[in-house]
């Protein structure tokens, strides 16, 4: 069963302003390329805001005709809210063979 989006929306400047350099009340988690192409590259940040985690993308373009930055025209950014999960990783080993079998 599809669950509904929490989005809220964030003006260019404020993001701009803030996100990247981690003020305001903005915290940076990650910005990761998602995707590359020949003209741009697609770009997933989440970031935390007023005590809650939201996530977005955004390309940059890197040609002479193309070279643009995040949100090139847009006003105003929609973000999807995020909850946090904690993961419990389980570290894996090697078995001994020789334990294994007494061999």
């Amino acid at each position: 069963m599809p669950q509904n989006k929490i989005v809220r929306t964030f003006s260019h400047q404020q993001l701009m302003e803030n996100m990247f350099d981690s003020k305001n009340g903005f915290q940076l988690i990650y910005d990761n390329i998602v995707d590359q192409t020949m003209c741009n590259t697609t770009h997933e940040v989440v970031f935390q805001y007023e005590y809650k985690f939201y996530k977005t993308n955004y390309a940059i373009g890197f040609t002479e005709s193309g070279a643009y930055g995040p949100w090139k025209s847009e006003n105003e950014i929609t973000c999807e809210e995020l909850n946090p999960v904690e993961k419990r990783l389980l570290p894996m080993s090697r078995l001994n063979r020789k334990k294994l079998f007494n061999y």
